[in-house]
């Protein structure tokens, strides 16, 4: 007699299976929801409730950063482009008012000194806050009762509106591809990732880039739900183009993103051959005027920002190539372009946490290439993310990221929402193996995403205390280091007109708060008496001095006076100094500046202002004229 056969157990179901925080893609219907503690059934009869506490949550940390804890912009690439959205604000187009010896010397063939155009940043950033300074007031004038230039918190406050909406945007996207505890855990990562608000008060174009990014994978995403469904994901796929060419408008870096999308696009769809042309179509489309525009200002396709690709990581200290003025020779030296992308890619392996934000489940985004997620958009949006984040890193190691944490190259801050979602979700799926994770009643079940949360907001949490007193104390009196003081130089704009150029060692900081043009502190004291001799030229316009901060005053002598960036001023830095003791022992400075102004020990204590004549009026200290 033949037994009977033993029928195999079937399998549980995805529903049944699913971890806590990844959604279960399967035909069989979810089972219902075990009851939880109060506050989920608070939450479940009262839905409104969850999204009026985040609310408050979110605009809380948003006034603590820029409000109690803001100093003004931080980043010299911020003010830098500040000053550009006020000449476009004032009708003047794409103007600036700082220029760096480098760009003098290779614009000369095109433009005089003073009338080139605006080309060694993305001009998106700009144009958008243009609108924001043009409705607040362009011609906002320095309060003296405070340090805290207002069209700074203008700009800032722009910056904090695109990361909020890119948190939004990162909530609906995870919502999708898992499910609602994945999404607000991610949320609440962002909101308290202290290098994220680090951007939002630095001035830089990062958080639009965040928006635009994330955005962009959220086209991906329903471009991928269309392909699987049998219909053509062209319309989201355009969409996502337009984003990335907006991206690549705000941070030329991005164009590595860009080019990364392209080639996953190439490969995910190869079967239609026009979806990846009409991608990369509209991403030309986009970009096809802004590169035109470089081409015509400065004749390279990525404008004077190329300087950066033979700037940093440059084996001399400093500036040497921004920073030099030779308009007959080569101002652009050779370069190991496969060294330098090597040398930056070091840098990041080191410091991969400070660029993950702190983020506790940002690195997981790596482990979680392994895991077979079940909902397919979201196994498929993770190679996209690979792709585009191997386009940013080898665009990094080109432009180069010298600054840091804060440089204005740097990509890594785009892709902090995405990475933070993907670990998040992998963090659940092993979480879900603990017997403790299974109890419906505990909130142990939920303790990995607390856990993640709690771990990136500490780098916030470790200094909040100080910087809330130090804040609430001395609120719109303390400035960034070196002392970006717009009090300070409200002075050497009342003291100048505008046609008188400033040399100085924070041009961006004098274009931006004294509103006067300036120019970089060029390698040597012959080449500024060159610059100066270019721009008085026509005999209509003057040099009105040279303002010095401790950027290069505060260097020690024998490695930063003597062998730094600032080397060949070391008698002129000096002299300021030495003039104290009345020893005249140091060489004049250039351009006939004869005239020192120490700044007020109420202002700016550490600064000098040098001109040609006593240009000031009842000045708060006694000038020492030679």
């Amino acid at each position: 007699m033949n037994p009977e056969p033993v029928q195999s157990p079937s399998p549980p179901s995805e529903a049944a299976t699913a971890p806590p925080g990844v959604q279960a893609h399967a035909a069989a219907p979810r089972p219902a929801a075990a009851p939880g503690p109060a506050l989920y059934g608070v939450a479940r009869r009262f839905p409104w409730v969850p999204w009026v506490v985040g609310g408050i949550f979110a605009l809380g940390v948003t006034f603590f950063h820029l409000s109690i804890d803001f100093r003004g912009l931080s980043s010299p690439a911020g003010m830098e482009q500040g000053q550009m959205a006020r000449e476009l604000s004032r009708g003047k187009g794409l103007k600036t008012k700082v220029w760096r010896p480098a760009t003098v010397a290779r614009q000369a063939t095109r433009f005089s000194i003073g009338e080139g155009t605006a080309s060694f940043h993305g001009p998106l950033w700009p144009v958008v806050t243009a609108m924001g300074l043009k409705l607040s007031g362009t011609e906002y004038a320095v309060d003296g009762r405070y340090r805290v230039f207002f069209p700074d918190r203008v700009i800032a406050s722009m910056a904090a509106v695109f990361f909020l909406a890119a948190a939004g945007v990162t909530f609906f996207l995870a919502k999708r591809l898992f499910d609602t505890r994945i999404a607000v855990a991610t949320v609440l990562c962002l909101l308290v990732c202290d290098w994220c608000w680090e951007f939002v008060k630095s001035g830089l174009p990062q958080m639009l880039g965040m928006f635009s990014f994330v955005l962009a994978l959220s086209f991906m995403e329903r471009a991928q739900w269309r392909w699987r469904s049998g219909l053509v994901p062209l319309t989201p796929l355009l969409g996502a183009s337009a984003c990335l060419g907006l991206l690549t408008l705000a941070l030329p870096a991005a164009l590595g993103i860009a080019l990364g999308a392209l080639l996953f696009v190439s490969l995910n769809y190869r079967k239609r051959v026009l979806i990846p042309i009409v991608f990369g179509a509209v991403l030309t489309l986009v970009l096809a005027p802004w590169l035109a525009w470089n081409l015509r200002s400065s004749g390279s396709l990525l404008g004077e920002g190329i300087l950066q690709v033979y700037e940093s990581w440059s084996p001399n200290p400093g500036s040497p190539v921004m920073r030099n003025y030779d308009p007959d020779g080569e101002t652009l030296p050779k370069i190991d372009l496969a060294r330098k992308i090597w040398r930056v890619f070091d840098q990041h392996r080191e410091e991969a946490w400070v660029f993950l934000g702190g983020l506790a489940a940002a690195p997981l985004f790596f482990l979680s290439l392994l895991h077979p997620f079940r909902n397919p958009e979201a196994a498929r949006l993770r190679w996209a993310v690979l792709s585009l984040w191997g386009g940013a890193q080898l665009a990094m190691g080109i432009f180069g990221t010298p600054e840091g944490a804060l440089d204005p190259n740097l990509l890594h801050v785009l892709f902090l929402p995405v990475a933070a979602m993907y670990g998040l979700a992998f963090l659940s799926v092993l979480w879900s193996r603990l017997p403790l994770a299974r109890n419906p009643f505990s909130l142990w079940r939920h303790a990995h995403l607390i856990a993640a949360i709690a771990i990136s907001a500490m780098p916030l949490l470790a200094e909040f205390s100080g910087r809330a007193l130090l804040g609430a104390r001395y609120r719109n009196r303390i400035v960034q280091w070196p002392p970006y003081d717009p009090v300070a130089l409200a002075y050497v704009g009342k003291w100048t007109r505008e046609d008188q150029l400033i040399f100085s060692d924070v041009p961006w900081a004098v274009a931006w708060y004294a509103d006067r043009p300036s120019v970089w502190l060029p390698m040597r004291p012959p080449q500024m008496d060159a610059i100066s001799a270019a721009w008085t030229a026509g005999g209509t316009r003057e040099v009105g001095g040279l303002y010095l901060t401790p950027a290069s005053l505060d260097g020690r002598l024998s490695t930063n006076l003597t062998q730094g960036e600032f080397r060949d001023w070391a008698r002129l830095l000096l002299r300021g100094q030495v003039s104290r003791f009345g020893s005249d022992l140091l060489s004049k400075p250039p351009a006939s500046l004869r005239y020192w102004q120490r700044m007020s020990p109420v202002l700016d204590r550490e600064s000098w202002f040098i001109a040609a004549a006593p240009l000031w009026q009842n000045p708060p200290v006694e000038t020492a004229a030679e």
